[in-house]
């Protein structure tokens, strides 16, 4: 479902969904070389997300709420975060620049057969930009904490990934 003001400054967008996935190829409980087994998933939830803009501001929010389940046994997918939540400003200052900053959740996830936990994180990130003619420069930071962080586990005594740690990048467009 989606709405738009006749102004056009607000934005909503909601979507429930249920999804039976069939075949779903995945890693045996026993990991050997190259053991895999075909099994289904049960995935729903739904998810929100408004846009706002108010003369030189705006500002969106989004939450996601899910199940994902494997069919076969009911434990959770695994590395599925079955909660997140963002919330991103953007505010124009003059005619040229704008600044924008915002937040991330991601909810805990679980590595394969339920364990481990790996738990929830917050993360903030920060834009700055310039628009000149034709050209639009920015930079933009993720992580500005640099939170370190595990974001995925194989399962219990199995090999884990940290999330990605501040990054900070530059960019140049031209509008043709």
């Amino acid at each position: 479902m989606k709405y738009v003001s006749p102004d056009q400054s607000l934005g909503v967008t909601a979507a429930y969904f249920d999804i039976k996935e069939e075949n779903r190829v995945e890693n045996t409980a026993n990991p050997i070389p190259g053991g895999v087994e075909q099994t289904g998933a049960v995935i729903n939830g739904w998810e929100l997300q408004v846009n706002k803009r108010w003369q030189r501001f705006e500002t969106q929010v989004s939450y996601t709420d899910l199940n994902a389940d494997n069919d076969a046994t009911g434990n959770r997918l695994p590395y599925v975060a079955e909660r997140q939540a963002s919330w991103w400003n953007q505010l124009y200052v003059g005619s040229n620049w704008r600044f924008g900053a915002g937040v991330r959740y991601v909810g805990d996830n679980v590595g394969r057969n339920g364990s481990p936990v790996v738990p929830s994180v917050t993360l903030y990130d920060a834009m700055i930009g310039y628009t000149w003619h034709n050209w639009d420069f920015s930079v933009d930071a993720k992580n500005l904490a640099d939170e370190e962080y595990v974001s995925w586990c194989r399962s219990e005594g199995r090999d884990c990934g940290y999330g990605e740690r501040r990054t900070v990048n530059a960019n140049a467009k031209y509008r043709f």
